[in-house]
């Protein structure tokens, strides 16, 4: 009931401030609830409610956009909707797009309110490129017959060497490498979908002179060809993000820094950044590690520091398990990537 009273105000085009009240109260009932189908509804309709009140391009439809994306992220990394996975990430990637096509629309194609939706349709992007790195080969379809007749022959010594042929079904292998090359096709479509988003907020950053914002997104860039195994793409963006922040005279400078390149980060880094995410990709169950970060991102020399006790012996090689299996963002100085690097959790 709720969606078709929201739906109709939308349509009617006489939203009031009263009424974006009576829907955001309806949200909030929703959650206290638990109904979060019935919030999401919710935060649909005031989006569409803020459009039609302020303006599409407006810095409160804008700002609104903003929490819908958010709620739709946390809301998928927390399973609370009923809908499936694919669905909910295709369509929240079309909210997006639509989004961003109306900001370049009414702006250009460097403007600074792409970089909030741009970073969302990232987000989204690498979760339908998890989603599909996980797809059975099965979920694809190939071309061709799945099955063909093969003639398959035995030489029936009993009978006097007579060569015994029939026909049987069996695997297509041309449907079959066709279906690897769909699913190849449909994971590299996201996994590049994030480059081209990512270097497009680090244009926009550069045209508006957001240093800091750009620093962050070229070692975002940088997360990213470390993720895919491109060392050498890797470092080079993750310097010059490093230098940028160097030679930065803003106040806030020493702290992106300190954030960006001094603390181990965990790559992708940016499950840990955008809503929903959890503030520690490593949880060490109360004991302290200690090990050397390589170039290449690796750890090394694990060791437990401190909270070690007996009984923790499984809780210990599972954290150490855990950290020789991720990938963290380098370490760097004035002149370069360093070799090694001892850092503690």
């Amino acid at each position: 009931m709720l969606a078709v009273c929201l739906a109709g105000w939308i349509v009617a085009g006489s939203i009031s401030a009263q009424e974006i009240d009576q829907i955001t109260g309806s949200i909030q009932t929703h959650i206290a609830s638990q109904n979060w189908d019935g919030a999401d509804q919710g935060y649909e309709a005031l989006y569409q409610a803020y459009k039609a009140e302020y303006g599409t391009g407006s810095g409160r439809a804008l700002a609104m956009a903003k929490v819908l994306g958010e709620w739709k992220i946390q809301a998928f990394r927390n399973g609370l909707l009923s809908d499936s996975e694919e669905n909910i990430l295709d369509d929240t990637s079309s909210f997006y797009g639509e989004l961003i096509s109306e900001v370049e629309e009414q702006q250009d194609q460097l403007a600074a309110d792409l970089i909030d939706p741009l970073y969302g349709q990232v987000m989204i992007n690498y979760h339908q490129f998890l989603l599909s790195s996980r797809k059975p080969l099965s979920a694809y379809q190939g071309v061709g017959e799945e099955l063909i007749q093969e003639e398959q022959c035995v030489d029936s010594e009993d009978r006097g060497g007579v060569v015994d042929c029939q026909y049987m079904e069996v695997p297509n292998r041309d449907y079959i490498e066709s279906q690897a090359q769909a699913r190849e096709d449909d994971i590299a479509q996201y996994w590049d979908a994030i480059e081209r988003s990512l270097q497009r907020i680090i244009d926009i950053c550069a045209e508006h002179r957001y240093l800091l914002d750009q620093a962050e997104a070229q070692a975002h860039l940088g997360d990213y060809h470390l993720y895919g195994g491109e060392q050498d793409l890797a470092l080079a963006n993750y310097f010059e993000a490093y230098q940028l922040l160097l030679r930065n005279t803003d106040p806030d400078a020493t702290e992106w820094l300190g954030r960006l390149f001094m603390q181990p980060t965990v790559v992708p880094s940016l499950t840990t950044v955008l809503p929903g995410a959890s503030p520690a990709p490593i949880l060490t169950q109360g004991l302290g590690f200690g090990f050397d970060v390589g170039a290449d991102g690796k750890a090394s020399n694990i060791e437990v520091l401190d909270g070690a006790r007996s009984a923790d012996r499984q809780v210990r090689q599972s954290v150490m398990r855990i950290i020789s299996g991720a990938t963290f963002r380098p370490f760097f100085d004035r002149e370069g990537v360093l070799d090694s690097h001892w850092v503690e959790i």
